[in-house]
């Protein structure tokens, strides 16, 4: 064999080895990869130091092509073991495979409503309530989308991230690790939900979340909720892709990470242009929406909405923005544009008087934006709170129209929180219930309510053994954008275990869950 051959291919099974040596012990902590862009100069010494350890072995492997020959050779060996105890390993201690994976939600019926009565739960992801007044205060058009609605800008989210204020929204309970996550999720959904308190009342309900764990799967939940999941061609192909995009982040060194971080967001490649899931989703519901459905229907979308990167403009369309509250702000007027399409939808399917509609944001994204006080609530003297990025989090936009409610759009500063949803729903349709809470409509501005909020470390990335990181409570008594209304109480709400799952766990989720979320 040709020397030069010879050592060509003990380069390349070399560089099998460095490619691996990079992805398992050469590993860089670049944050959440959720979309938001990495400061690459911040971390250039990274670089160098991949840089280094590639261009040495390398070289040694054309100086010295017989001696890594034969190291090759054992590394081989060595990482085919190492890959046989890890295997092994996952295998022994690999949870139960949560009820999330079990079942898929068919979409056959995503955008068919009643012909009778509908209530719709359509949450715009991180959408932060500030952000809705600074808008309206700046163009009066917005206001005119929302005739019949009120606005309650005084407004709380139990939790700061959607893995939380899901179960919060449609059960109206607050997860305290007394109980693992998975028992909570299912003790909580079966049997005090809006879900499956409607279902019981004789309304088809339609679950469409934006990730299969943010709710608990049963057919006792959802009407549109079947057994094993089975992805389609063009579901598989986009798993695979996402998959292949992640693997080529944390493999490649430093140098070349850059161009392969694309915006991922709960481990999937954000598409441009069409295949935005925000813009596919006014489009589904634009051609193929109907009104023949002879039950009373509910029905629960959530979208990407607000979550960084920010790229689409007030018109929906494709666009690279300022990853700032600037770009934020012009993606919000586009996810309102999306509103404004969706209710008029509804209104030309007759529909819209017979519709109690929520648009939410289940959590804001203050740590990115931070708050910003409109000239028209200044003169109130309310200030901006400073508590710290976790509780601007706290502050979601809320957006309710009752059936048949008409007018201009009414600003309330009732104090209301996310967990009062299934109350109010219940209310209104005048439907006996134990739900906690109030109706979001029969609290007044004069209340006097302490809302809570518990505020976990999400830099643990929720990866212990069923519970979540431990919680520190808060209460809101007054206005929730004032600094003074929040109030720590001293109560931390930890797991009773500190037990580690390990990687297993959260490789299975992984196509399914925002761990960052």
């Amino acid at each position: 064999m040709p020397r030069c051959i010879y050592i060509l291919r003990i380069y390349q099974s070399f560089t099998f080895h460095l490619v691996w040596f990079q992805g398992n012990i050469l590993v860089w902590d670049y944050g959440s990869l959720d979309g938001r862009l990495v400061d690459w100069k911040k971390y250039s010494y990274r670089g160098v130091i991949d840089t280094g350890i590639w261009i040495l072995f390398i070289c040694i492997a054309f100086k010295m092509p017989s001696v890594i020959y034969k190291t090759v050779r054992k590394l081989s060996i060595a990482f085919i073991l190492i890959q046989l105890i890890s295997i092994s390993f996952i295998l022994i201690t690999m949870p139960e495979i949560p009820s999330f994976k079990k079942y898929s939600f068919d979409e056959n019926t995503k955008f068919a409503f009643s012909a009778k009565k509908n209530v719709i739960i359509l949450i715009i992801d991180a959408f932060q309530t500030d952000v809705f007044q600074e808008i309206i205060g700046e163009d009066e058009r917005y206001k005119n989308i929302f005739k019949g609605f009120t606005y309650f800008r005084n407004s709380v989210s139990g939790f700061r991230n959607t893995l939380l204020s899901v179960p919060l929204i449609l059960t109206g309970q607050y997860y305290d690790n007394s109980i693992p996550m998975q028992e909570f999720m299912k003790k909580a959904f079966c049997s005090s939900s809006i879900p499956k308190f409607l279902k019981d009342n004789g309304f088809k309900v339609d679950l469409f979340p934006r990730s299969y764990n943010f709710i608990y799967s049963n057919e006792k939940i959802a009407s549109n909720m079947v057994k094993k999941r089975k992805l389609s061609k063009d579901s598989t192909k986009k798993a695979t892709y996402d998959l292949y995009n992640i693997s080529m982040f944390r493999y490649m060194p430093h140098f070349v990470k850059n161009h392969v971080y694309n915006g991922v967001h709960n481990g999937v490649t954000r598409l441009k242009g069409t295949d935005d899931p925000n813009n596919n989703f006014i489009k589904k519901m634009i051609n193929s929406s109907s009104a023949d459905i002879e039950k009373y229907a509910f029905k629960f979308y959530h979208l990407d909405g607000l979550h960084p990167p920010f790229h689409l403009n007030e018109r929906i369309e494709y666009e690279s923005l300022p990853q700032n509250r600037v770009g934020y702000k012009r993606q919000a007027k586009g996810m309102l544009r999306l509103a404004e399409l969706f209710l008029d939808k509804l209104d030309k399917l007759g529909i819209s008087d017979d519709s109690m509609i929520f648009i939410i944001g289940d959590h804001g994204l203050g740590d990115v934006i931070g708050i910003n006080i409109p000239e028209n609530l200044r003169a109130k003297d309310i200030r901006p709170i400073h508590l710290g990025s976790a509780i601007e989090r706290a502050l979601p936009l809320i957006l309710i129209k009752p059936f048949n409610s008409k007018g201009e759009l009414r600003i309330s500063d009732a104090p209301v929180c996310l967990s009062d949803i299934p109350k109010t729903i219940a209310s209104e349709l005048d439907l006996k219930n134990d739900f906690s809470g109030d109706s979001m409509f029969k609290v007044k501005e004069s209340d006097i309510r302490e809302r809570r909020s518990l505020l976990c470390n999400s830099k643990d990335n929720y990866s212990r053994n069923d519970f979540l990181p431990s919680m520190k409570e808060y209460v809101v008594s007054g206005f929730s954008w004032l600094n003074e209304s929040w109030r720590l109480t001293g109560r931390r709400f930890s797991p009773p275990t500190q037990k580690w799952l390990g990687p297993a766990y959260f490789k299975m989720l992984k196509t399914d869950m925002d761990i960052n979320e």
